[in-house]
């Protein structure tokens, strides 16, 4: 498929070759786009974890200084 588009392009002339080069260009900004977007959703995977066990430590902090367990209204 992206062969054959390619060859039209180039074939249709300077208009075609611009329009090739601009595909190009697109294509890769979309592709780096894709790749930041992979990577923050790594990211953001970490960092739910690391909260959960930031609010888990503080609940048990919370628990051993209290006596008592905390309820949703501390949040």
């Amino acid at each position: 498929m992206e062969a054959t588009f390619v060859q039209a392009l180039i074939g249709s002339g300077p208009i075609g070759i611009f329009a090739l080069y601009f595909y190009l260009q697109t294509k890769a900004d979309r592709e780096a786009l894709r790749a930041e977007r992979a990577d923050r959703l790594i990211y953001d995977r970490e960092r739910l974890e690391t909260d959960k066990k930031v609010a888990a430590a503080l609940t048990v902090l919370v628990f051993k200084i209290t006596g008592s367990v905390p309820d949703d209204r501390m949040r």
